[in-house]
């Protein structure tokens, strides 16, 4: 029973893989990574490294086995998702965006009120060595999320909210880089770094 896909590209660069239907007669945008033919699959990881998925997460949809939880798009030049992309994902639990493309962390939703996307069952979210510039607070509309990677961006906009700190506190210590002395809050609800 096959549990994992994983696709890693060898070398310095980013390799370029060409993702073509099985059935090329059939139009559409729909480009899934494993199918089955009895329509049960098992697949529950899915990890692509070091591959260019430029063009091909902003333009497939149902690129993901349904039961996909654990998945890694590590280092494939991605700056965005199309809106389908995620379509029949609703379970997956650990996403690792690291060095890529990203100015927006596509996990929880725009609102500050609640999630709204496929995205809402994560504990994990990695988004370290990507081109986020602000604080990327929507995070914390997933109510299971218990680790966030946020390292090595360009963030220069720590500007959060009562809550969004109070979420942060809140994350297990082990992934909670939010630590007296080195920061802490203050009454104009920005991190301040101390000397």
């Amino acid at each position: 029973m096959l549990t994992l896909r994983r696709i890693i590209g060898e070398g310095d660069t980013r390799q370029a893989i060409r993702f073509t239907p099985e059935d090329r007669r059939i139009p559409g945008s729909s480009l899934p990574i494993a199918a089955s033919i009895s329509g049960s699959l098992s697949v529950s990881t899915v990890e692509i490294s070091n591959i260019d998925l430029y063009s091909l997460t902003l333009s497939v949809s149902a690129f993901l086995p349904p039961t996909t939880t654990n998945l890694t798009l590590r280092n494939c030049n991605i700056y965005g998702f199309g809106f389908h992309f995620f379509d029949g994902i609703d379970s997956l639990q650990h996403l690792d965006l690291s060095s890529n493309l990203l100015t927006v962390p596509y996990a929880g939703s725009t609102t500050q009120t609640s999630c709204s996307n496929q995205l809402c069952a994560l504990e994990t979210l990695n988004l370290t060595n990507n081109s986020l510039s602000t604080f990327p607070t929507v995070v914390f509309n997933i109510d299971n999320l218990k680790e966030l990677y946020i390292g090595q961006n360009d963030i220069t906009d720590f500007n959060i909210s009562n809550s969004t700190f109070e979420a942060i506190k809140n994350l297990p210590s082990r992934s909670n880089q939010v630590r007296p002395p080195s920061i802490r809050h203050d009454s104009s609800n920005q991190l301040t770094p101390l000397c």
